[in-house]
């Protein structure tokens, strides 16, 4: 099927599948793929902490090597998004997955400028994997579902590797053993390519670019910027928990809770939206989340008391995940042809690489109130944006395609 006919054909039948419908197994195998290459953005804090604790990485370096991996698998999928077509995917997967392997086992003996410059590599073919799955995503009749569905087996995974290996492996076996059990993550990415489709079909390209690039538009521009301020904010609020919880007057016990009430509470949210999110609009889900964030960040900043405290993180972990998957059809508003929901996951993951950086010059040892108030920033610049680019949209009444009309 060329460009013209699939982009002809998603405008008469918006609720079908852009190109052939994967089969379950492929299905299966490319969610597989992606949650593989994604398993390092929830662990790292268990695998390059564990590190810092034999003395194989400083504390600065922590930070820098955890927002390197994050960077360039931000950089992976763009850079697949841009210049490959979606075909001879099982090679490139098992290529990937590979390289991916390597660098995970390569981590044994490392130090110091060693581990960053691993970790910075390895961001480049977790991107490619994260890629064919956003590849995926994108073609859905509802991309939102899909991404949901795929966010929440993401938080799952994670959290089984991060209940079970420290405890287990890393205990009996040393920090090099968790390194080991990632890069088994990588070898299952490996075992799952050979059932993956062998291409997609081709988006539509934007009118100005026929040759198959991704066009960047004022439109597709304000959209990637709100999905990265979002992610900014959110993964910053995140990582500042514990020293705003400190702050508070909470003991310990009482700010682990608070961290794995977030964890349960976003896995909660994005299965929700995996059962929702066909029948909700996205712009009224992202309003009803923006308000309540912007709720919580009022609560946190009065340095309320514990169960306060436990509310606000149970609401802020809810609607974080709850609301991710809605900005892929935010994306597809902006950009008809689907190629900015594609590396949609790289403006997420710039995000998360950059938010607890810009919000640790505003926060010092004694008061980390200055988070909230680079997180309320971000929210309120998204929240106007996004609404300036939706209600133009809606007043615009040129003829668009559409994932799901209930989606949008």
């Amino acid at each position: 099927m060329d460009v013209a006919r699939t982009d002809a054909a998603q405008r008469e039948h918006p609720a079908q599948w852009v190109g052939p419908q994967p089969s379950r197994v492929g299905l299966t195998a490319v969610l597989t793929i992606g949650t593989m290459g994604m398993m390092i953005c929830g662990v790292q804090p268990v695998l390059l902490g564990s590190l810092v604790m034999d003395h194989r990485l400083s504390t600065a370096a922590l930070g820098w090597a955890t927002t390197a991996e994050f960077m360039t698998l931000a950089l992976g999928i763009w850079i697949a998004a841009t210049f490959w077509k979606p075909t001879h995917l099982r090679a490139r997967v098992a290529l990937a997955a590979l390289l991916a392997l390597g660098a995970d086992c390569l981590v044994s003996g490392e130090h110091g400028t060693g581990i960053l410059i691993n970790r910075s590599l390895a961001g480049l073919p977790e991107g490619v994997l994260v890629w064919v799955t956003g590849c995926m995503v994108a073609r859905s009749p509802t991309p939102a579902r899909m991404a949901a569905i795929f966010l929440t087996l993401q938080n799952v995974s994670q959290f089984i590797f991060a209940a079970i290996v420290p405890a287990t492996l890393m205990h009996w076996y040393g920090t090099d053993s968790g390194f080991l059990a990632l890069a088994a993550t990588a070898a299952l990415a490996l075992v799952a390519a050979p059932f993956a489709p062998p291409s997609f079909v081709a988006l539509p390209a934007p009118s100005k670019d026929r040759a198959g690039r991704a066009g960047y538009t004022p439109a597709t521009v304000a959209c990637l910027l709100c999905v990265f301020l979002i992610s900014a904010s959110s993964i910053g609020l995140f990582a500042y928990l514990e020293p705003l919880g400190a702050q508070a007057h909470l003991d310990a016990v009482t700010i682990g809770y608070a961290v794995s009430i977030v964890l349960a509470a976003s896995t909660l949210g994005s299965a929700l939206a995996a059962t929702a999110a066909a029948r909700l609009p996205y712009y009224s889900v992202f309003v009803t989340s923006m308000l309540v964030q912007a709720v919580v960040l009022l609560v946190f900043a009065a340095m309320p008391q514990a169960l306060w405290f436990l509310v606000a993180a149970a609401l802020f972990g809810f609607f974080w995940l709850f609301f991710l998957p809605f900005q892929v059809p935010m994306a597809i508003e902006a950009d008809p042809t689907r190629r900015i929901a594609v590396v949609l996951p790289g403006a997420q993951l710039l995000g998360a690489g950059a938010g607890p950086l810009l919000i640790s010059s505003f926060v010092t040892d004694t008061d980390a109130r200055g988070a909230l108030l680079v997180c309320w920033c971000c929210f309120l610049i998204a929240f106007v944006i996004a609404t300036f680019r939706h209600f133009r949209y809606r007043l615009s009444h040129v003829p668009r395609a559409t994932p799901d009309d209930r989606c949008l």
